[in-house]
């Protein structure tokens, strides 16, 4: 288009006349009711003519029409009423239409009307948000509900991001091979769990097993959970650190990292592990995770008891599945746990084979309760292991 008109009359027969006398003149007119509407369409243009009407807010309508003066001085400025800032015409509004045109024509022919443009207003370039940090990555197989147990999680979760060898801490009978399959996970992107040296009443087969090290480093990063130290007397426990030592030397090669996961009671590392550790393995644990005994998780213990009474059903297809009722699990969460997740496992599965039952009751349990389960042929090392896998499944 090549000629505008910004009208800001509110008297609507006036703005009526005045538009047909500029459309006349090959105007098309844009009004305004309002000298902030009238602001806004100014930003977005410039105006061939601009028509105000002084005699509605005097103050406002000077400030804009001395704007408009030096913002846009090729727009015709006409004002209805008398002011101080000047413009090009004067009209008043009792006058006759046949004067208002007279005059309009006459200062039309007098200083031609100049092309409307539009304006280029510069949009400021606003930087994108920066992405939402990732969720922090959540447990699979470990239950994480009590106090204690969220702040072993976040101690499994830094562990799996540092480069060393971890040392997990903890009473006997805690969940030392879940918490080491948590930080494979993490750190791997894999759920196939460490290497196990789980032998510790047969040495040599132990020592043998490491051999097997050599074979199985084929992916860029490997752990290896040692377990049961505290089964080892200590010229064993120092053989069998030295020897591990001496074959991580011989199997590094570029591309391919072994760590070490190392399980050890709840008592000073180097005293307990001896010199070998203190010389040469110590010095390469970047994380502790200290694994809180059950007594602490007592929130925990019933989703952890209903995993485990899950996976006993899942191992015995020919029993119906238990569950536990609310007076057997007040019983569980009583109890002081001295070989923590492993009597956990020992008492529901006694319970689950006396029970004839669809629910355990307290009657079922009582029997069992404050038993050494390693005095009753021991407890499976993988299931152990896997009793939270229920959930994950």
């Amino acid at each position: 288009m090549s000629f505008a008109a910004l009208l800001v009359l509110p008297n609507s027969r006036l703005r009526s006349l005045i538009s047909l006398m500029l459309m006349d003149h090959g105007c098309k007119v844009d009004s305004a009711t309002d000298l902030a509407e009238a602001r806004h369409r100014l930003e977005a243009r410039t105006y061939s003519v601009c028509l105000v009407n002084r005699e509605h807010a005097p103050a406002a309508a000077e400030d804009f029409l001395a704007l408009l003066a030096g913002d846009s001085p090729s727009t015709i400025r006409i004002a209805v009423g008398e002011g101080s800032a000047p413009v090009d015409l004067v009209l008043t509004a009792e006058a006759h239409a046949r004067k208002h045109r007279e005059q309009i024509d006459a200062l039309l022919a007098r200083r031609p009307m100049a092309h409307t443009k539009e304006r280029i207003v510069p949009v400021p370039e606003v930087a994108p948000p920066p992405p939402p940090p990732p969720p922090p990555p959540e447990p699979r197989h470990l239950t994480v509900i009590s106090a204690a147990a969220r702040e072993m999680w976040q101690a499994v979760t830094k562990a799996a991001s540092t480069p060393g060898d971890i040392l997990l801490v903890g009473e006997p009978g805690c969940e030392f091979e879940v918490v080491a399959r948590e930080i494979v996970r993490l750190s791997t992107d894999s759920d196939t769990g460490p290497i196990h040296l789980d032998h510790p009443h047969v040495q040599e087969e132990t020592l043998r097993s490491l051999d097997s090290l050599a074979r199985l480093s084929t992916e860029p990063l490997q752990f290896v959970l040692i377990n049961e130290l505290a089964s080892l007397s200590s010229d064993s426990r120092h053989e069998l650190l030295d020897h591990l030592l001496r074959r991580r030397a011989e199997i590094s090669k570029p591309g391919i990292r072994t760590r070490f996961i190392l399980a050890a009671p709840a008592e000073p590392v180097d005293a307990f592990l001896g010199g070998v550790l203190a010389r040469d393995l110590l010095p390469l644990v970047t994380s502790t995770v200290s694994i809180p005994p059950l007594r602490e998780r007592v929130a925990d213990i019933p989703v952890i008891a209903r995993d485990i009474v899950f996976k006993l059903a899942d191992l015995n297809p020919s029993q119906r599945p238990r569950r536990l009722d609310a007076s057997s699990l007040a019983v569980l969460e009583s109890q002081l746990w001295r070989r923590n997740h492993e009597e956990l496992v020992y008492v529901l599965r006694r319970a689950t084979l006396s029970c004839t039952q669809r629910v355990i009751q307290p009657s079922h349990l009582q029997p069992h309760l404050g038993r050494n389960p390693r005095a009753d042929n021991g407890t499976p090392v993988d299931f152990l292991m896997t009793a939270a896998d229920h959930r994950a499944r």
